[in-house]
Protein backbone atom coordinates (compact mmCIF):
# COMPACT_ATOMS: atom_id res chain seq x y z
CA UNK A 1 0.00 0.00 0.00
CA UNK A 2 1.28 3.44 -0.84
CA UNK A 3 0.87 6.11 1.81
CA UNK A 4 1.44 9.80 1.20
CA UNK A 5 3.62 11.34 3.92
CA UNK A 6 4.57 14.98 4.37
CA UNK A 7 8.23 15.97 4.23
CA UNK A 8 9.15 18.71 6.71
CA UNK A 9 12.23 20.93 6.64
CA UNK A 10 14.42 20.39 9.71
CA UNK A 11 16.16 23.72 9.21
CA UNK A 12 19.56 22.06 9.02
CA UNK A 13 19.69 21.05 5.36
CA UNK A 14 17.71 17.84 5.89
CA UNK A 15 14.12 16.71 5.65
CA UNK A 16 11.98 14.73 8.07
CA UNK A 17 9.29 12.15 7.29
CA UNK A 18 7.09 10.60 9.97
CA UNK A 19 6.88 6.82 9.73
CA UNK A 20 3.63 5.22 10.96
CA UNK A 21 4.05 3.24 14.17
CA UNK A 22 2.52 0.14 12.56
CA UNK A 23 5.20 0.25 9.87
CA UNK A 24 7.89 0.58 12.55
CA UNK A 25 6.30 -2.37 14.38
CA UNK A 26 6.53 -4.48 11.21
CA UNK A 27 10.22 -3.51 11.01
CA UNK A 28 10.79 -4.71 14.58
CA UNK A 29 11.26 -1.19 15.95
CA UNK A 30 8.39 -1.18 18.48
CA UNK A 31 8.57 -3.15 21.74
CA UNK A 32 5.78 -5.15 23.41
CA UNK A 33 4.70 -2.08 25.40
CA UNK A 34 4.25 -0.01 22.23
CA UNK A 35 7.41 2.08 22.70
CA UNK A 36 9.60 2.87 19.73
CA UNK A 37 13.00 1.21 19.96
CA UNK A 38 15.88 3.47 18.96
CA UNK A 39 17.58 2.18 15.86
CA UNK A 40 18.75 3.04 12.39
CA UNK A 41 17.10 2.93 8.99
CA UNK A 42 19.00 2.51 5.73
CA UNK A 43 17.78 4.83 2.99
CA UNK A 44 18.57 3.79 -0.58
CA UNK A 45 17.72 5.72 -3.73
CA UNK A 46 16.98 3.52 -6.73
CA UNK A 47 17.70 4.16 -10.40
CA UNK A 48 14.02 4.87 -11.11
CA UNK A 49 13.93 7.74 -8.59
CA UNK A 50 12.11 5.88 -5.85
CA UNK A 51 13.55 5.17 -2.41
CA UNK A 52 13.72 2.10 -0.21
CA UNK A 53 13.91 2.27 3.57
CA UNK A 54 14.92 -0.76 5.62
CA UNK A 55 15.86 -1.28 9.27
CA UNK A 56 19.51 -1.89 10.05
CA UNK A 57 19.81 -4.87 12.39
Amino acid sequence: MCEIRKVSDTGSGSGRVTVPKETLREMGLVDDDGNIIEGHLAFEETDDGSARVEPVQ
